[in-house]
């Protein structure tokens, strides 16, 4: 019997486990989830595939509340209000919809404990799952508490640092020392690297210089997503550019070569995004993609 050694973080998998209960049950997957959750737990605002002028679809908003562009998601699946998804939470953690063991083999993946799979990730001494997402402006975040039987939901159509705000507010409900979320380094330049990516840069350091503080210039995190927002827009150059700072700032972050590699590689520069992906190798040996991305090169 083959042991799982791995996990991987994959549209695959879902479309995979769904194909799976229809084989077993006999019945679509719609059939099988209305019948077995939304029905049972009477999650009366769900719905599958809404239209773009459904009532309760929601829309997302860039930074200067311009409206985005309507799109059409994957195809399939169940969209909920913060009302039922905390139903479906709430079920989950009274073993309503599958016993105690299997939630908790599903929280314990022991192949996903770093990746936030399953379940999302579980921070197993303080009992708490935490599942976030991001797609275009829309960003989630729920904390699941088990310990101290608390539950924080917070949905944004406007990217408004929910991932960051809902820790802060977990903190505030223990009684716990918090900090207010700092303002966001890549929203600060965002605008200004669509436009001149020099004089975004020089904004970058001026902030850091008289504004430390009050911005999350710690977070290697938000110049990496200004640096792949820049290359989904066809502005190459823009996005080495801000990727070669983000290294220049964060010298020992593995995942910012891996990303300062790729953009390099779709500019069509091999020989620099092999020096950048023997860096990011080197500073995490346990990087498999780089290592797969290297080879292929060197093929």
């Amino acid at each position: 019997m083959n042991q799982e050694t791995s996990y991987r973080y994959d549209n695959g998998n879902v479309f995979l486990q769904r194909r799976i209960i229809e084989k077993v049950t006999g019945v679509t997957y719609q059939e099988f989830v209305t019948k077995n959750i939304i029905e049972p737990l009477k999650m009366t605002n769900s719905v599958f595939d809404p239209k773009f002028g459904h009532k309760n679809r929601t829309s997302c908003y860039d930074f200067d509340n311009v409206r985005c562009q309507e799109v059409n998601f994957i195809s399939g699946w169940l969209w909920v209000d913060i009302n039922d998804l905390y139903k479906w939470i709430k079920a989950m953690n009274t073993n309503r919809l599958i016993s105690k063991e299997s939630f908790q083999t599903l929280l314990n993946n022991p192949s996903a404990k770093d990746e936030g799979g399953s379940l999302g990730r579980y921070f197993e001494k303080d009992e708490l799952q935490r599942h976030n997402g991001i797609s275009y402006k829309f960003e989630s975040i729920f904390l699941n508490d088990f310990k101290n039987n608390s539950t924080i939901i917070l949905l944004s159509n406007n990217k408004n640092r929910v991932w960051d705000l809902g820790h802060t507010i977990h903190n505030l409900m223990l009684g716990k020392e918090y900090e207010i979320p700092k303002k966001s380094v890549y929203q600060a330049i965002r605008k200004e690297s669509l436009d001149n990516v020099n004089t975004a840069i020089e904004t970058y350091y001026l902030l850091k210089k008289n504004s430390k503080n009050e911005y999350s210039f710690e977070n290697p995190g938000e110049l990496n997503k200004l640096g792949y927002e820049l290359l989904r827009a066809g502005k190459n150059n823009e996005s080495i550019e801000i990727f070669k700072l983000a290294t220049k700032e964060f010298p020992k972050d593995a995942n910012l070569f891996d990303s300062y590699g790729e953009a390099l590689l779709q500019c069509g520069k091999k020989e620099e995004a092999i020096k950048m992906y023997q860096k990011s190798v080197m500073l995490n040996p346990d990087n498999e993609n780089g290592k797969q991305i290297l080879l292929k090169i060197e093929k």
